[in-house]
């Protein structure tokens, strides 16, 4: 993640927050009643999130995601492993 944040800052990219974060249970093989009590707690979001003109980006510890403020969906995904195509990206 931290080649990845450098290449974004080098880039122009500014820090903008994080997106939310939400803590919730799940069923998993060890623990699969679901229920109050069963599960086990995994937490949702919290991503890395920066900003440059209109597009915005967030980096997880897996996947990087370019996309248009205006159009979210269609953004474009890359496993965090991939700086060349990162870097690439984040110059456009």
């Amino acid at each position: 993640m931290e080649l990845v944040i450098s290449a974004l800052l080098e880039n122009g990219w500014a820090e903008n927050g994080r997106t939310i974060s939400e803590q919730v249970r799940i069923p998993t093989s060890r623990s699969p009643v679901f229920g109050k009590s069963g599960g086990e707690l995994a937490t949702f979001g919290g991503r890395l999130r920066f900003a440059k003109e209109n597009r915005k980006c967030t980096v997880g510890k897996r996947t990087t995601y370019f996309y248009d403020s205006d159009n979210p969906e269609a953004g474009k995904p890359f496993s965090t492993n991939d700086l060349d195509g990162i870097t690439s990206e984040c110059k456009k």
